[in-house]
Parts: structure tokens; C-alpha cells; sequence
């Protein structure tokens, strides 16, 4: 074998490009979809609750209002969000 030639290598089909360059895209479209998630929401429902579970209490959390429930599931404190921010 002689040193310093270079091997005859085959060019990649063009099929095989338009794969390739499909996974990347897609690839980087999904790392980039779940960094980002967090700070764009297109679909932000109204309806949907966010649940918190401390040791003694649950904290409900609506778009509207802010509840705490004991273990019993009584509710101990309701405070609606406007009052929250602006003070009314």
C-alpha cells in the first residue's frame, strides 16, 4: 500500500443527503421546541389547573383564583388573583 494516496470514495446518493439533512432538522427542531417551551405558549387554556402538594395542604391554582384545602379537602382560603396583583 502506498502512503500519502487517497482512497476512492463513493459521493452519498442523493437520497440519502435528503435523509440526513430531514433528521437533523427535525432533530434540532425538537431540542430547540423543548428549550423553548417553557417561554412560548400558544395553546394556554383557561381550564387547566395546576396542582401543588404540600404536607398538610393542596394548593389549586386556576387562572382565576388561588384555593388551599386542608387534608379533609375543606377549603380553608380562597383569594382571587386580581385582588393579588392589583391590590383591589
Amino acid at each position: 500500500m502506498e502512503t500519502g494516496k487517497r482512497k476512492n470514495i463513493p459521493p452519498i446518493s442523493g437520497e440519502r443527503r435528503n435523509f440526513l439533512k430531514i433528521l437533523l432538522f427535525g432533530s434540532v427542531s425538537f431540542v430547540l421546541g423543548n428549550i423553548l417551551a417553557p417561554y412560548l405558549s400558544f395553546f394556554n387554556k383557561k381550564e387547566t389547573l395546576d396542582i401543588k402538594m404540600l404536607k398538610y395542604f393542596k394548593v389549586v391554582e386556576s387562572d382565576s383564583e388561588l384555593k388551599l384545602y386542608n387534608k379533609k379537602g375543606e377549603e380553608v382560603l380562597s383569594i382571587d388573583k386580581k385582588d393579588l396583583y392589583y391590590g383591589n
